[in-house]
């Protein structure tokens, strides 16, 4: 039997393509088509299906950050935990955070120590690829 639809709870207001186009330019981001047009429809929330599959076992989505968040967490993981800025935090999963790298879903395993890459490991190809990975609980 097929899992049911992704849903969503708690998202954020819709954004225009305008909205996401100025945090892009602040960030210094190129926001890929698919992830986008998530933030158009959705904005963030907690989606009905939030667990996948890591390098170091399953895991689970606590939340997608809304536009707002992601600036504002992008800010703040530059700054406090040296992520370079061709990386954007999109979820919290559990104690790490998945982020986007040229349209690729990774996990930062994050740390008190500040960023390294080798806490970097790739989860899907692209925004709506990983969104398809994800299992109810």
């Amino acid at each position: 039997m097929a899992d049911e639809e992704l849903s969503w709870k708690k998202s954020g207001k819709k954004q225009t393509a305008a909205e996401i186009a100025t945090i892009a330019e602040k960030l210094r981001f190129v926001f890929p088509k698919d992830y986008a047009r998530f933030l158009e429809q959705v904005n963030g929330g907690i989606p009905s299906h939030r667990l996948f599959e890591s390098p170091t076992g399953p895991q689970t989505i606590s939340y997608f950050y809304e536009l707002g968040d992601i600036r504002r967490e992008s800010l703040h993981f530059r700054s406090e935990r040296q992520l370079p800025s061709e990386f954007l935090p999109i979820a919290l999963a559990e104690k790490n955070v998945v982020v986007m790298n040229a349209g690729k879903v990774q996990l930062w395993s994050t740390s008190e120590s500040g960023f390294d890459r080798r806490q970097i490991s790739d989860l899907a190809k692209s925004f709506e690829e990983f969104l398809g990975k994800l299992k109810k609980i």
